[in-house]
């Protein structure tokens, strides 16, 4: 009994603090859920800044602390915290209002109030520890919310702790909204590109910070040509031709500043065209149009540069400057930012437009009067062949970038797209079916599956006819039972063979749009 004693008291506190974790700590866990939800508020020590605090641009509020050192007939280090009403307290002294100040106008106020009482050879103060200060953040980014963030912190870094920005959403059209009623512009590509602050203000207390969705595709404006980064950029209404040239990295040493095009279209649709030199112009002044074309030129003699656009799953999609016959895929697609892990390197291609094909010239429609002296063999591949808009490059993307093989790398020409698709798992069934469309790809269906699902063969159907287009090679295969089918591939069920002209008339009805089929194929794999 006596030695049970100390057992039982042990297993009571034990029991006690059992009872205070399993009651009482949900109760402050979902007091700090709540709170939380209110308010992310960082570490309050170490928080890292993105740059020296500027003393003539950093506002002193509620929260900051100082350190006041006094040296001379009294060595004192004396700490000083900011009240909420903006005083910072100065013991042995009172207070004195520096709220609003600058931290340089705060720095002369409070020396000039220690020059009163006290008899120092000299006086420093030192802000010490920066205070929190309550953003909200809303519209186009991952977490919208309020967020509690250094008073020094900027636009981006404010974003940033949002989660960044959501597809579709703004990169040159953001807000600072003051409590005031002020708004403040952020550029954030600007910002990027130059460096230029005033492109990524500060933020104060209160603060509030708009993302609204990127401006329409037609408003962008395409900067080509004697520049470092090429490309299309959403549009500002505040844009300027310099400001333009500075977010496309600045001209080249090789452009010539007195030939620089500006092209643009008018409201009755007439395309109107100008050309600047910019060594008699202040391009700071030449406001710029949404949706407007500038192409700056290179000096003469020299090796013509152009652009190409990438699509697709990379970081960064668009135009990027090249220097024709030198510049490769491999170079683009690192200036490009790699790929995204959603992209399917055995389906990217690369298309040449405006290369003229010797069998179809410069388009893609069907010649009646040219069909008319082909045979059946003939006519296949013509039908075949005039789906491409324009010549597909042969490039083997998966040996040049998963294998690392050099040899596959091509160069490129200005004018040339690059398409970094990714798979939707999607399966498109046209032609003498009973139900003509897209069905979702299921991994080990082969060519009968997507017939079956499709309704089946119509009356009418060539089964012993059908073709498979696939999405990877491009290239049509004849479809056989037990035929594998890809996703993204095109299972295209011909009418029953008949008379030749019968033939014809139902091919050119599947296949008027026949050079459509190309992009469907790589719309069924983005």
């Amino acid at each position: 009994m006596i030695t049970a004693s100390p057992l039982r008291n042990k297993f009571s506190a034990c029991a006690y603090v059992v009872f205070l974790l399993v009651f009482l700590s949900p109760l402050g866990l979902a007091q700090q859920g709540l709170d939380a939800q209110r308010v992310t508020t960082p570490a309050a020590a170490g928080t890292p800044l993105e740059a020296a605090v500027d003393s003539n641009e950093y506002v002193v509020g509620p929260g900051d602390e100082l350190t006041i050192g006094l040296w001379g007939a009294v060595n004192q280090i004396i700490p000083v915290s900011i009240t909420p009403e903006g005083t910072a307290l100065i013991p042995s002294f009172g207070e004195t209002r520096v709220g609003g100040l600058t931290l340089a106008q705060t720095k002369k106020e409070i020396r000039s109030v220690l020059s009163r009482r006290y008899s120092v050879t000299g006086a420093s103060v030192t802000l010490t520890k920066i205070r929190q200060v309550i953003v909200r953040v809303s519209g186009g980014v991952v977490n919208p919310g309020v967020y509690a963030v250094p008073a020094y912190s900027s636009a981006s870094e404010a974003i940033n702790r949002a989660g960044g920005l959501v597809e579709g959403a703004s990169r040159r059209n953001i807000e600072i909204i003051r409590q005031s009623g002020e708004k403040k512009p952020v550029d954030l590509l600007r910002f990027e590109r130059t460096g230029e602050g005033a492109a990524n203000p500060r933020i104060l207390e209160g603060d509030r910070i708009v993302v609204p969705a990127r401006s329409p595709a037609q408003r962008d404006i395409l900067v080509a040509g004697q520049v470092s980064f090429g490309g299309l950029f959403e549009s500002r209404s505040d844009d300027s031709l310099k400001t333009l040239l500075s977010v496309a990295g600045g001209l080249l040493p090789t452009a010539d500043s007195g030939e620089v095009e500006r092209v643009w279209t008018i409201a009755e649709g007439e395309v109107q065209r100008e050309t600047v030199n910019l060594r008699e112009l202040n391009p700071e002044n030449l406001p710029i149009r949404p949706g407007e074309r500038i192409f700056v030129r290179a000096l003469l003699g020299l090796t013509p540069r152009g652009y190409v656009s990438v699509q697709g799953e990379v970081t960064a999609p668009g135009f990027y400057d090249i220097e024709e016959g030198k510049t490769t895929v491999s170079e683009i697609i690192g200036r490009a930012g790699g790929f995204t892990p959603r992209a399917i390197l055995s389906a990217a291609y690369i298309l040449r437009r405006g290369y003229f094909n010797p069998l179809f010239g410069f388009g893609d429609a069907v010649n009646p009067t040219l069909i008319e002296k082909m045979n059946p063999e003939d006519l296949d591949f013509y039908l075949e062949k005039s789906r491409w808009r324009a010549a597909v490059v042969a490039c083997d993307f998966v040996g040049l970038f998963e294998k690392k093989d050099l040899s596959k790398d091509v160069v490129l020409y200005s004018g040339d797209e690059i398409h970094l698709p990714q798979t939707s798992g999607s399966v498109y069934v046209l032609g003498r079916v009973a139900r003509p469309g897209l069905l979702s790809y299921e991994k080990g269906d082969r060519l009968e599956d997507y017939i079956r699902r499709a309704g089946g063969y119509s009356s009418k159907a060539g089964r012993g006819d059908v073709k498979i287009l696939k999405s990877v090679s491009g290239g049509w295969i004849k479809g056989r039972s037990g035929s594998r089918v890809d996703a993204g591939d095109v299972v295209l069920v011909p009418r029953g063979k008949g008379r030749f002209w019968a033939t014809l008339r139902d091919a050119l009805a599947v296949t008027s749009n026949a050079a459509a089929i190309f992009f469907i194929v790589r719309e069924a794999t983005r």
